[in-house]
């Protein structure tokens, strides 16, 4: 909730487009991948030649993928990220508000929903990374300051280069 209404519909809609470029793009890259198969095969083939690296991070829930990012890992999340982000945009999971009393009604239903004791409101503008860990209950604190902005379409292409 630390954006208005204008503010988030700026944001999605230029967005959208670099994502959904993206997606076509990965798409003509990897579409042999999305069509055949294959794909249980070498993920388990892969993992076996990685020491068990995707099963581990699948089963542990670690490390973010944002920041370790190997063949294994690449190679599953091309595999599955975009199956899993269209089948929720498109079968009416996904929330994308076109008017503002739509956006303060969700930002609500949100805040009902949740416990007062679970409902950090993050702003980008204001909270640091100590907020975040405070709230967690996180101590020490790994990071300090304020979160960086980043850009959200090729982020893993520019981060692991070498992945692709």
């Amino acid at each position: 909730n630390w954006r208005t209404f204008e503010q988030w519909q700026k944001s999605l809609t230029t967005f959208v487009p670099e994502l959904l470029f993206e997606i076509w793009f990965m798409g003509l890259l990897g579409g042999s991948l999305q069509a055949l198969p294959y794909h249980a095969v070498l993920h388990r083939v892969f993992d076996w030649l990685q020491a068990g690296r995707l099963k581990t991070a699948l089963t542990t829930g670690g490390p973010p993928i944002c920041q370790v990012f190997e063949g294994t890992v690449a190679h599953f999340h091309a595999a599955t990220n975009t199956r899993r982000i269209a089948s929720r945009w498109f079968s009416d999971l996904g929330e994308f508000p076109m008017w503002k009393e739509w956006y303060d009604e969700f930002q609500q239903r949100v805040k009902d929903a949740v416990p007062k004791e679970d409902l950090f409101e993050w702003d980008m503008k204001r909270n640091t990374f100590e907020d975040l860990c405070a709230f967690l209950g996180v101590e020490p604190c790994p990071k300090s300051g304020k979160m960086h902005r980043a850009r959200n379409n090729f982020i893993f292409q520019r981060d692991f280069p070498y992945t692709f």
